[in-house]
């Protein structure tokens, strides 16, 4: 349908009426004919219809034939558009090269959008993606996206994945970021085994190295387990790196504490809205720079401006401020206490993710401010972290 509609005006067509004569034979013969109208329909013996504007000369035979009375009501489309603005040879100067300018201009690239980034500063990424050709004003047709997409993850150790989706004049650059491992010493550089923290040896396994303690040693955080330096029968020291898996038991504790006063914020029901202009990428305030008094949500929306379906490299942007206000509140004795264990909870699984827990001991009280959890734990862990061997070259 957008297409017959686009074809109809250029071509050009017209609205004509008719009145009089035999209406029904003229609009017969002109389907006999193939002679094309639409969008019929008579109101108080008046016959309205669109046509071809080169159709209407064939027409008038047909009426004279019939007896009716043909008088044109509009004329649309392209070529009387033309011949309307003939000797205005700049106007159509101007639109032609505007239209030749907008082809151009929808080829390259306008706008980076990173997305998916938590850590990773956004900076960061786009820096890296225009070392690569991937900036405003890149021609689309020139990025090869699959080999950008594999240099940038090597640049870019703390990323496990990289798409480059480029939607009109924009390229979104869609990451996943990787949950990096403890780093640790190279094979090849000398160290020493050492506790991460103090407790009492329960298992020892030395793979490599000269072990300092044994089961049933209590050891401090900070003290050499496993050391690398090796001295043979002749006095001579050797540098290794040592390597062990050392399970002690550790007393640790953790602290919960929920004050009854609390705050949050809710909608005041009031809002504010500011309005950008992106022009290649380049973002103009359309408002007089004013602060926002109090706390705020703010969102953003971004409308990419558009010419027959063609993306310009303009956008509008608007940021809506949610006025929030600041609730005080009063927990309950039972509230505080549920939160409280809620919190704990979710303490010791991020604590003891690495450890086994032995023993709990755990105890709740109320003073003025709130409710507080104190919690004592004997846990089993891997203490064995590896230290380097500083030598002088």
């Amino acid at each position: 349908m957008l297409l017959m509609k686009l074809i109809r005006y250029v071509r050009g067509y017209i609205q004509f009426s008719v009145t009089g004569g035999f209406v029904e034979r003229f609009l017969n013969i002109l389907s006999h004919r193939g002679i094309t109208v639409w969008n019929g329909r008579k109101e108080n013996e008046i016959y309205t219809g669109h046509t071809v504007a080169n159709n209407y000369k064939k027409m008038r035979p047909v009426a004279k034939t019939t007896g009716v009375k043909m008088r044109v009501v509009k004329k649309k489309g392209l070529p009387f558009l033309v011949r309307r603005y003939r000797k205005r040879i700049g106007l159509f100067l101007g639109v032609v090269l505007f239209g030749a300018f907008m082809y151009v201009v929808s080829n390259f690239i306008w706008l980076v959008e990173v997305r998916g980034n938590e850590k990773v500063p956004t900076d960061i990424i786009v820096g890296v993606m225009e070392d690569l050709g991937v900036k405003p004003g890149c021609l689309k047709n020139s990025l090869d996206q699959w080999k950008i997409e594999r240099q940038a993850l090597i640049q870019l150790d703390e990323l496990s994945w990289v798409a480059i989706n480029i939607k009109g004049s924009t390229a979104y650059i869609d990451v996943k970021e990787r949950v990096m491992p403890v780093k640790k010493i190279d094979v090849k550089d000398p160290c020493n085994v050492i506790a991460s923290e103090s407790g009492l040896i329960k298992y020892l396994e030395v793979y490599d190295g000269v072990k300092l303690v044994k089961i049933g040693d209590a050891v401090q955080k900070g003290d050499v387990l496993v050391t690398g330096i090796v001295t043979d029968k002749k006095e001579h020291n050797t540098l290794i790196h040592a390597r062990a898996k050392i399970i002690a038991e550790v007393n640790r504790t953790l602290d919960v504490q929920v004050p009854f006063e609390q705050t949050k914020l809710e909608p005041t029901g009031k809002s504010a809205t500011r309005h950008m202009l992106g022009i290649f990428g380049i973002e103009v305030p359309l408002f007089w720079p004013s602060e926002i008094s109090g706390p705020y949500e703010m969102t953003t929306e971004r409308i990419q401006l558009k010419i027959l379906g063609l993306e310009l490299p303009i956008t509008i942007v608007n940021q809506q401020y949610i006025l929030q206000r600041e609730i005080r509140f009063r927990l309950s004795e039972e509230d505080a206490r549920k939160q409280a264990i809620q919190q704990l909870a979710q303490l010791e699984m991020e604590t003891f993710q690495d450890s086994k827990i032995l023993q709990k001991d755990a105890s709740g009280f109320c003073d003025e401010t709130g409710f507080q959890i104190k919690s004592k734990y004997i846990c089993q862990q891997d203490i064995a972290i590896q230290q380097e061997i500083l030598t002088r070259n």
